[in-house]
């Protein structure tokens, strides 16, 4: 896949696009967050994947409030 991809724009069999097309629909799924790609990636469901990134997401915005500047 990376080749076809790395090779550029060109005409490509309608079972190479479908699969590289919805190779792109689960990476927009899961982010692009590597825990979630790893729990997919690893034989975990989509489901499993999306609760670490929920639980990533989460985390991220409770460490808001320590970094953020405090305005007076």
């Amino acid at each position: 896949m990376a080749d076809v991809i790395l090779a550029g724009p060109r005409s490509q069999p309608d079972t190479t696009h479908a699969f590289v097309h919805e190779e792109l629909r689960r990476y927009l799924f899961d982010g692009g967050m590597p825990a979630a790609v790893s729990a997919y990636a690893g034989g975990l469901s989509l489901q499993t994947a999306f609760t670490r990134q929920d639980a990533l997401t989460r985390s991220y915005r409770d460490d808001f409030g320590k970094y953020a500047p405090r305005s007076g």
